[in-house]
């Protein structure tokens, strides 16, 4: 099956590429890196990468979805962080909870990026 030619110019062709190359850049930080290494504070806050990932993946939820009108898919997974949650700890998604392996974030920020790129699909690029 063929598919269509691209406008390499193309305006929404263009976020979503640069969307993407800066998602993989930021799972590429992780690779090789053991489970420990991954949650080690890296600096005085005490962030680490794999919460820079959930909280990332958040952030694009937020603006992909309730900015535009759209719904996460699942709203009870356990690595979106509610409203609510923030409202009480604004920083609830820069850590990972132990029994959340670094796999399972990763694969939440794919469905994350899918969902982004959806809304980039269906909406036109200056939709309110």
């Amino acid at each position: 099956m063929d598919r269509p030619a691209r406008d390499p110019l193309d305006p929404s062709a263009v976020l979503r590429r640069y969307l993407q190359n800066a998602r993989e850049a930021v799972l590429w930080k992780l690779e090789g890196l053991s489970e420990r290494d991954l949650r080690l504070p890296r600096t005085q806050t005490g962030t680490n990468l794999l919460g820079i990932v959930r909280h990332v993946a958040n952030v694009e939820v937020g603006y992909f979805g309730p900015t535009f009108g759209r719904a996460w898919p699942d709203p009870d997974h356990p690595l979106l962080v509610s409203e609510e949650t923030y409202d009480v700890d604004p920083q609830a998604d820069w850590w990972v909870p132990a029994e959340t392996g670094a796999a399972e974030v990763a694969d939440f920020y794919r469905d994350v990026w899918a969902f982004g790129d959806a809304t980039i699909a269906d909406l036109a690029l200056d939709a309110r």
